[in-house]
């Protein structure tokens, strides 16, 4: 399975709260999130390639991977759907593909596993990932985004790559884990993800 990481965006948020790194570049326990999300997917045994999709916004980062000598597609930063769809068209991606958020510091193999897995139970083409607000709310997130049902979307995805200019049924696979709910927002979520960082239980009952 081709995964895609998304890197492309402007990271306002961290901007405004002071952060002047990139948000792929942002170390968590002395490791860049990119770095940290690049070696998790590569050692999932259900991935085959991996591409991070970047765009002008991030020139630091695009440079960073340059000198790793590591896939990239370069999106023209008008968005994250618009720069995925153009990433799957480019690299010709048909089948089943896994899309993730470049600011998921504490993503692990594991869970790719776990995702990849559960997709194969279901006949929809398409599966979300989410975790309880309640979560959220234990671990000090403050969420963008609550759906219906008190879900927040964790930002991993998989969709197929022949039906991507399309809206696909989904299901939306709930996961009660430290790991899908903490992403780099806003500075103080930097603090969170050290704090968890290197903890071998990542889950709250």
């Amino acid at each position: 399975m081709y995964a895609l990481v998304m890197a492309g965006g402007k990271g306002r948020r961290m901007k405004k709260g002071g952060i002047k790194t990139e948000k792929p570049l942002i170390e968590i326990c002395g490791k860049p999130i990119i770095e940290r999300i690049i070696d998790v997917l590569n050692d999932a045994p259900s991935i085959d390639k991996v591409c991070v999709v970047v765009s002008p916004h991030v020139p630091h980062t695009i440079r960073w991977l340059a000198d790793r000598d590591i896939e990239m597609f370069m999106g023209r930063g008008e968005g994250y759907l618009q720069d995925m769809m153009e990433a799957v068209e480019s690299l010709k991606i048909k089948e089943p593909f896994i899309v993730c958020m470049g600011d998921l510091p504490l993503l692990n193999t594991e869970l790719i596993e776990l995702i990849v897995s559960e997709y194969g139970k279901h006949e929809e083409p398409a599966l979300s990932v989410h975790v309880p607000l309640r979560l959220c709310r234990q671990l000090n997130i403050h969420p963008d985004t609550v759906l219906l049902g008190d879900l927040v979307p964790c930002g991993i995805n998989i969709l197929r790559g022949d039906m991507v200019r399309h809206e696909q049924d989904e299901y939306k696979f709930v996961i009660n884990r430290v790991e899908g709910a903490v992403n780099i927002n806003w500075p103080h979520d930097i603090t969170i993800a050290e704090k968890l960082c290197g903890r071998k239980r990542l889950w709250i009952s």
